[in-house]
């Protein structure tokens, strides 16, 4: 199931969104709710509209190591995410690279980005072709 390949790619210990739902209790739902998760996530698919839930971030300011707090510039901003929306989004992440990947559509020179492929790829391709 896809929903089982997603809650394996997520970073379990990532802080939840604005929903305040974290991986840990994703991942302790029974299978009901699993499956409820899924149909809400293959409706979402089909009519192509993202839950609000989904869009909303929790901004969170993080104070740079050794500035002063007092000043504006010092902070970070953080957005966290619903961690309900990013594991449709490891969904929909895992559904394209599996029909580009079948289809070939890949350029052989994008290594950027793709499971087992790192930008070293190119600069060896690179030194072996000087």
């Amino acid at each position: 199931m896809e929903l089982l390949g997603a809650f394996a790619l997520v970073n379990k210990a990532s802080s939840p969104g604005s929903d305040c739902v974290s991986y840990t209790e994703l991942t302790h739902v029974g299978d009901k709710a699993k499956m409820r998760l899924l149909a809400i996530f293959n409706a979402s698919w089909e009519s192509r509209r993202l839950e609000p839930c989904c869009k909303r971030a929790r901004v969170t300011p993080i104070l740079k190591p050794g500035k002063s707090p007092m000043d504006l510039d010092s902070y970070c901003p953080i957005a966290l995410l619903s961690c309900v929306g990013k594991l449709m989004e490891k969904m929909v992440l895992m559904s394209l690279d599996s029909l580009l990947m079948k289809n070939n559509a890949y350029p052989p020179q994008l290594s950027g980005f793709r499971k087992g492929r790192s930008s070293i790829d190119n600069v060896i391709s690179l030194i072996n072709c000087v």
